[in-house]
C-alpha cells in the first residue's frame, strides 16, 4: 500500500462516491486543508470552516468531481452525534461564498433533489409536495399505481399514454355545479366567487379560480394571513405602510450604528466632559445611548427618536415583506399567476396524476379541497421576523449623523442656555397649575401641559387650556383654549411666553398687534358715534 493511499485513509473516511460527487468525513483540520486547499489559503475562510466544525455534531464535506473548480461544501448533521450514522437532517455551508453559517441560504431538499444516489445515502425524505415542487421524476411503477386509484386517475393516465380523451369525458368529472370544464379562456373572465374552471390541452390543464377563493382554498390563508400575503405580494399603496414602534426600541441604537457614528457618539461624550463609553457598555447595557442623549440633549434627543423610529419602522416593514415573500415563494408547490380578479394555475398531466393518485381525488372539484399550495402561518411569521435592510441601516445612521451635526452646530454652551429656558418653561406652567399631558392636541407638540380651572363666568363652569411647542430660541409657546360653551371654535395661537403667563394669570386674551389696532380703531369709532348722537339730540331739544 502506497504512502499516499495510507495518508488518505488516515485523513478521511469516504462515505459515498459516484461519477459526480464524493462525500467524505474528515478527521482533522489538516485533512480538510489537504482535501480542500482553497479553504485554508485565506485566514478568514479557514476560521469559518473551523467554526462550522465546532458548531455541528458531525460534519462532512461534499466535493463535485465534474465541476472545473471542484466546488466543495460543508454538510452539517445537526441531529446525529455519531459519525456515519446519518440522520437525514442537514444544513449546508459554503465558507467561500457565505460569511456565516446562519442564516441558512441553501435549501437542502432542493439542492439534493436531482442527486438520487446521495438522496438514498443521506436518508433524505421527500413529500409529494417536495417532488412536485422540485420536478423530481416518478417511476413508471408509481404512475401505474396512481392510475389504479379511481376512474379519474385512470383517465388522466390514459391521456398521458397518448389516448384521445373526448371533451365530454372530462366534463363528467366536474363534481359540483360551479365547476366547469371549458374550451376557451374567455369563460374565466367573469367567474363567481367559489367557482372553478378547467381548461385542458395537450400538455395539461389550466385551473382558473376567483382570486379570493384561490387564496382561501388553494393557499389556505386565514384572514390575518391574507393581510400579510397582500403586504408581501402586492406592494404599493396601503400595503407599503411602515410599522409603528414603541419608544423601547430606542434602547438598541448601538445595534445599528456604524463605527464612524460610534466615534461621533464618543465625541459628544467629550463635548459634555464625561468619560467615553467602553465597548462592553455599548454591547451589554440597553438604553445607554438614549439615556445619555436625553440627559444632556433632551430637545434634540426627542426629535431624533421620532426620526429614528420612523426609519426603523419603515425598514422593518420592508424586511418583513421581503421575508414573507421568500417564505411564500419557497412553499409554493405549483406555480400560479395572480391576474387580479382571477388566479390561474397550470398543472401538467404527470403532476395531475401524481396529485390525484396521492390524494385519491375523484373529480376536478377535489383540487380545491387539498390545500394544494397550502402556506404556513404567515401572520406568525410576520411578527417573528426582524430584518433591517441596507437601506434601513443607512437611514438610521443618517438620522444619528443629523443629530450630531445639529448638536455641534448649536454648541454645548448654547444648548445649556436653551435647556435652562426649557426648564424655566416647565417650572412656570406647573406653578400656574398646568399638568403634563400625554395625549394629542391639534397644533401642539413637545412638552404639552393642560390646565382645568373654575370659570369666573359662573358656578359649574370650567376653563380648559393646553400649552406646548415651547421654542426656547424664540421664547414662544403655542396654546389652545378649549373652554366649553365659549361660542367660539377652538383655535391654536402662538405668543411670547411672558405674554402667555400674563394671559393665563388675568385671564384675558390679548389681541395680536394688528388685530389690537383694528379693534381699538373700531371701538373709538363706536364711542365717537355715540357722543355725536348725544350732541345731535341735545341740539334738537
Amino acid at each position: 500500500m502506497s504512502i499516499n493511499i495510507l495518508n488518505e485513509q488516515i485523513n478521511k473516511r469516504v462515505v459515498y462516491e459516484d461519477d459526480s460527487f464524493e462525500l467524505f468525513l474528515p478527521y482533522n483540520m489538516a485533512s480538510i486543508c489537504a482535501m480542500v486547499p482553497q479553504w485554508c489559503e485565506d485566514k478568514e475562510i479557514k476560521k469559518r470552516v473551523l467554526d462550522a466544525f465546532k458548531q455541528s455534531n458531525v460534519t462532512y464535506i461534499l466535493t463535485g468531481k465534474k465541476d472545473i473548480n471542484k466546488t466543495s461544501i460543508i454538510l452539517m448533521d445537526n441531529t446525529s452525534k455519531i459519525p456515519l450514522r446519518l440522520s437525514g437532517k442537514y444544513n449546508i455551508f459554503n465558507p467561500i461564498t457565505q460569511t456565516s453559517i446562519w442564516p441558512q441560504v441553501t435549501n437542502v431538499q432542493k439542492y439534493f433533489s436531482d442527486k438520487p444516489g446521495l438522496i438514498d445515502k443521506l436518508k433524505l425524505q421527500y413529500t409529494l409536495a417536495d417532488r412536485l415542487k422540485y420536478e423530481m421524476p416518478f417511476s413508471e411503477e408509481e404512475m401505474v399505481r396512481f392510475s389504479q386509484k379511481n376512474d379519474f386517475a385512470k383517465t388522466i393516465y390514459d391521456q398521458i399514454q397518448g389516448k384521445h380523451i373526448p371533451f365530454d369525458t372530462w366534463e363528467k368529472f366536474e363534481g359540483r355545479d360551479d365547476v366547469d370544464v371549458i374550451d376557451g379562456r374567455w369563460f374565466a373572465d367573469n367567474m363567481a366567487n367559489g367557482a372553478l374552471a378547467i381548461l385542458p390541452d395537450d400538455d395539461g390543464v389550466t385551473v382558473f379560480a376567483e382570486a379570493e377563493y384561490y387564496k382561501e382554498k388553494f393557499l389556505d390563508l386565514s384572514e390575518d394571513d391574507d393581510w400579510v400575503y397582500n403586504s408581501a405580494m402586492h406592494s404599493g399603496g396601503y400595503y407599503d405602510d411602515c410599522e409603528d414602534l414603541d419608544q423601547e426600541e430606542m434602547n438598541y441604537i448601538n445595534n445599528y450604528l456604524t463605527p464612524e457614528n460610534r466615534t461621533k457618539l464618543q465625541r459628544l461624550r467629550e463635548m459634555v466632559g464625561v468619560p467615553r463609553f467602553n465597548e462592553d457598555e455599548l454591547v451589554h447595557e440597553e438604553g445607554l445611548i438614549m439615556d445619555f442623549l436625553e440627559q444632556y440633549f433632551p430637545d434634540q434627543a426627542s426629535d431624533f427618536s421620532h426620526r429614528w423610529l420612523d426609519s426603523l419602522g419603515c425598514a422593518l416593514a420592508r424586511g418583513r415583506r421581503e421575508a414573507m415573500r421568500e417564505e411564500i415563494e419557497g412553499n409554493i408547490v405549483i406555480e400560479y399567476d395572480d391576474r387580479g380578479r382571477v388566479t390561474e394555475m397550470f398543472i401538467t398531466w404527470n403532476q395531475l396524476l401524481q396529485i390525484v393518485g396521492q390524494h385519491n381525488i375523484e373529480t376536478w372539484e377535489g383540487l380545491a379541497e387539498i390545500e394544494l399550495n397550502g402556506l404556513p402561518s404567515l401572520y406568525d411569521g410576520w411578527w417573528d421576523t426582524w430584518e433591517v435592510d441596507d437601506e434601513g441601516t443607512q437611514d438610521l445612521n443618517n438620522d444619528f449623523n443629523r443629530l450630531v451635526e445639529d448638536i455641534e452646530y448649536i454648541g454645548w454652551e448654547r444648548i445649556k442656555e436653551l435647556q435652562a429656558k426649557s426648564e424655566n418653561y416647565k417650572k412656570k406652567v406647573e406653578e400656574l397649575g398646568f399638568k403634563e399631558y400625554s395625549g394629542w392636541i391639534s397644533g401642539l407638540a413637545r412638552q404639552i401641559y393642560k390646565l382645568v380651572r373654575p370659570n369666573a363666568k359662573g358656578p359649574g363652569k370650567e376653563e380648559i387650556f393646553y400649552v406646548g411647542s415651547y421654542d426656547p430660541n424664540e421664547d414662544t409657546v403655542r396654546f389652545r383654549d378649549e373652554t366649553p360653551s365659549t361660542g367660539e371654535h377652538p383655535t391654536t395661537n402662538e405668543m411670547e411666553f411672558d405674554k402667555f403667563i400674563e394671559f393665563v394669570s388675568n385671564p384675558k386674551l390679548p389681541f395680536p398687534e394688528e388685530e389690537k389696532e383694528v379693534n381699538e380703531n373700531y371701538t373709538s369709532k363706536i364711542i365717537n358715534s355715540i357722543i355725536g348722537n348725544i350732541i345731535t339730540n341735545n341740539v334738537h331739544k
